[in-house]
């Protein structure tokens, strides 16, 4: 199964819910996922077969309160900025752990926001120009 993987340059999509083994599988390629970074597959339960179906969401899962979880983005660290960021966004409530996430949260999306912009966005300007030229 990798070798066909490799060989087509597929990537195996991932999944949410259920209890599953890894029979069923979702295959994209990258630019499919690239275009959609927000698609999610979800496992429904079984009914006359042992395989899951599967339902592809192209748009971000639905949560209760209506806010996006936050996510923290591994390239922020290759700024030599970050790590300041976070040792004074700690330092604000050193007596509540919770308080010191919080705020290394929100100092991050700040500084995504303002200084390190739309990562997902430069990336695909990025592609297009490199398949003009």
């Amino acid at each position: 199964m990798l070798n066909f993987m490799d060989k087509c340059n597929l990537v195996d999509f991932g999944m949410t819910g259920g209890s599953f083994r890894k029979l069923d599988r979702t295959l994209v390629d990258v630019p499919w996922r690239m275009s959609f970074p927000d698609a999610y597959v979800e496992v429904l339960g079984k009914f006359h077969s042992d395989h899951n179906p599967l339902l592809l969401q192209c748009g971000l899962p639905l949560h209760n309160d209506g806010s996006r979880p936050f996510r923290f983005e591994a390239a922020w660290i290759t700024n030599p900025n970050y790590s300041n960021i976070v040792q004074t966004a700690w330092g604000k409530s050193i007596d509540n752990f919770t308080s010191c996430l919080h705020n290394v949260q929100q100092d991050s999306l700040r500084f995504h926001k303002e200084t390190f912009g739309n990562i997902r966005k430069r990336k695909i300007q990025i592609e297009r120009r490199l398949k003009v030229i």
